[in-house]
Parts: structure tokens; C-alpha cells; sequence
């Protein structure tokens, strides 16, 4: 028996979108700051894939700038604030990211 290998990029970027999309909705079921960047990418990445419609993939991309724009201006909670302005930068990355 060989041993599991971690996957490759090409691997990684063949989940099925519903996959993606049901991952999005468990990180959303639970919001917190790191929960929202996690479905953002999810979403991100569904909005990319070919097999889905055009309507289906602008809707993704909607969900992908509500809730950056909703992490960027939410207001900041004292006891969050840190964790809060730690993923910011994550936030500004993946948009870099997303552009490509």
C-alpha cells in the first residue's frame, strides 16, 4: 500500500463546484472573520469554473464582493478587533489573487 500523497495544484483545483459551494455554506453556517475569507475563496474559486453557468458563476463573484466588502467595513468589535485586522491583509492578498 502506497502512502497518500498531498495533492497536487492540479488536484487541488478539480473540486467540483458543488463541492466548493457546500464548503462556502458550512464556513457561512458559523460566521466569524476567518469562516468569511474562507467561503470568499470557496466562492472564488466556483465563480471560475467553466461547468457552471453564467448566472450561476456572476452570482458567485456577487457573494465573493458582499462579503469582502461586508469584512472590510464591518464595524470593529474591541474583542475582535484583532483577530479582525490580522486577516485584512489576508483579504487585501486574495484580492490581488482573484485578479489573475
Amino acid at each position: 500500500m502506497s502512502a497518500p500523497h498531498a495533492p497536487t495544484s492540479v488536484e487541488r483545483h478539480t473540486m467540483p463546484p458543488t463541492s466548493l459551494l457546500v464548503a462556502a455554506l458550512v464556513m457561512l453556517h458559523r460566521p466569524c472573520t476567518r469562516n468569511r475569507i474562507t467561503a470568499s475563496l470557496l466562492l472564488a474559486r466556483a465563480a471560475q469554473d467553466s461547468t457552471l453557468s453564467a448566472a450561476e458563476r456572476e452570482a458567485c463573484q456577487n457573494l465573493v464582493d458582499e462579503l469582502e466588502h461586508d469584512l472590510l467595513s464591518a464595524p470593529m468589535d474591541p474583542q475582535s478587533s484583532a483577530s479582525h485586522l490580522a486577516h485584512r491583509p489576508a483579504l487585501r492578498a486574495f484580492r490581488r489573487i482573484a485578479a489573475f
